[in-house]
This record gives structure tokens, C-alpha cells and sequence, in this order.
């Protein structure tokens, strides 16, 4: 299980709450993986997911996580972005350490 694993994603945020039609792959092998969020926040979130689970199924759990973060805006210093702008980008796990790395755009 060591080294890393990469899925472009391209996941608009509010369209994973919304449940829509999305591409889904397998990616997350089992395990409890750290999942780390810093975008548009001051402040970093960190949550702990279990795999196994597919792309979409980790960008879903990622787009309830900012849900809740943006229902408490001052907490995380959310800046510059409401949550209809967010895209999950890329996916980067590190298979080693358990950590999740999301690139997140808008």
C-alpha cells in the first residue's frame, strides 16, 4: 500500500450536495486516512474518513465537510469564496502516511 495514488476530480462542490450524475472511480483503498481542507479558510480543517471508497464517494464526503464549515463562516475565516464557486480539483493520497491532500479551486 505504499507511495501514492492521483484522481483529477473536477467536482463542483454544491453539485456533489446535490447528489448529480458524477464520474466515479475506485480510489480509496481501505483504511482511516486524514483528510486535511485550507481552502479559503485562515484557519485548516482536518477530519479522519475510512476507506475503502470511490472518487465520488470521497469528494461527497469533502463537499458535506464544507457544508458544514460554511455554516459556521468566522470559525474557519472563510474568505474571498461562497461554496456555489468551490471545485474539488484533484484527490492526492498518500498511501504511507494516510493523508489525503485536496487541491481545491474556484
Amino acid at each position: 500500500m505504499k507511495g501514492t495514488r492521483t484522481v483529477q476530480t473536477n467536482y463542483k462542490v454544491t453539485d456533489l450536495l446535490e447528489e448529480k450524475k458524477i464520474k466515479n472511480t475506485n480510489f480509496l483503498p481501505e483504511g482511516k486516512f486524514t483528510v486535511r481542507l485550507d481552502y479559503p479558510f485562515t484557519k485548516e480543517c482536518a477530519f479522519t474518513i475510512s476507506g475503502p471508497k470511490t472518487s465520488k464517494q470521497l469528494a461527497s464526503a469533502i463537499a458535506r465537510k464544507y457544508s458544514e464549515i460554511y455554516k459556521n463562516p468566522g470559525k474557519w475565516g472563510i474568505w474571498g469564496h461562497g461554496i456555489d464557486d468551490l471545485w474539488i480539483e484533484s484527490l492526492y493520497v498518500d498511501l504511507k502516511e494516510l493523508f489525503i491532500t485536496v487541491e481545491m479551486g474556484s
